[in-house]
């Protein structure tokens, strides 16, 4: 309703159709939410994808905030492109595993849920087992897959990060460094600001006597 009356707020006779519009809008959303309990059937779990999907931007917008605060010297054209190549790199890794793993052709190795055939299991007694019950998990064989679709969804947001550090710098590089002197101090992070242009700090220092 936020979303809908402030683009039919002059017109009379569309404020006048607009329950049907959200009821109508109510349906198309849970249509597609039933739609997506078939997809994610495929996909595997929920915390995985959920996991693999918000690791695109989060790595990204940590990776962007961490180059503006922590290096000084990166300027807007690194931060632009770093952040849209980590984006679309993040983007590629994450949707090509989800294709992979919904075509079978990879998944992640599982782990053993059951104690039954272990040889301490309180850590204070010991069991003698003649025989082993229940299936042997064995690790996926993963080496066709591209390395990339192999890396751990966990890992996504460090990723997203590091790209966007080391894509930002080497364009800031070679674009050209910001002077870190014109910067407003307050944008740096405090231990970095030892490594600014002695201008800056005389001007940090003059900032600080006047507060005193």
């Amino acid at each position: 309703e936020d979303f809908i009356f402030p683009f039919i707020r002059e017109n009379k006779k569309l404020q006048s159709r607009a329950h049907i519009i959200l009821k109508i809008t109510v349906v198309a959303i849970g249509l597609v939410c039933i739609a997506m309990v078939f997809i994610v059937e495929r996909l595997g779990g929920v915390f995985e994808l959920s996991l693999s999907l918000s690791g695109i931007t989060m790595g990204t917008f940590l990776g962007l905030f961490t180059l503006g605060m922590v290096f000084p010297w990166a300027n807007a054209k690194g931060a632009l492109v770093g952040t849209i190549t980590s984006f679309l790199l993040m983007s590629w890794m994450s949707l090509g595993a989800q294709h992979a793993m919904a075509s079978g052709s990879f998944s992640f190795p599982q782990l053993p849920l059951s104690v039954e055939g272990c040889d301490d299991i309180n850590g204070t007694q010991s069991y003698n087992h003649k025989h082993q019950s229940g299936s042997q998990l064995t690790n996926p064989d993963n080496s066709e897959v591209f390395i990339l679709y192999r890396v751990s969804f966990m890992l996504y947001s460090v990723v997203g990060t590091l790209l966007v550090l080391i894509v930002g710098l080497l364009v800031s590089w070679v674009t050209g460094f910001t002077d870190p002197d014109l910067l407003d101090q307050r944008l740096i992070v405090p231990f970095m600001k030892k490594y600014v242009g002695k201008r800056l700090k005389d001007r940090i220092r003059s900032e600080e006597k006047v507060l005193l």
